[in-house]
């Protein structure tokens, strides 16, 4: 695939980006191209984190946190604190 390509020789990721938001474009369905972006992505980040390790930092951890069932009841969304749930 050419964005494969143009991210592993030329180290290009927003030129491997472009060519599959083009691909998309034209092919809405296809699946092969969304795991591709899924498996670039995540060989991205998994590059920028290695750098940041030799760098001594890291990335900021996301917290994940359990929705409430009771608290979504009936509703679409709400504000908390300005913070939306």
């Amino acid at each position: 695939m050419a964005a494969t390509w143009e991210y592993d020789e030329n180290n290009n990721m927003d030129g491997a980006r472009v060519l599959l938001q083009r691909g998309l474009r034209v092919n809405k369905l296809s699946t092969r191209l969304r795991l591709e972006w899924c498996r670039m992505e995540l060989r991205y980040r998994d590059k920028v984190q290695t750098r940041l390790q030799l760098a001594g930092l890291s990335l900021i951890p996301v917290v994940v946190r359990q929705a409430d069932p009771t608290h979504l009841d009936g509703m679409i969304a709400s504000r908390d604190n300005g913070r939306a749930w």
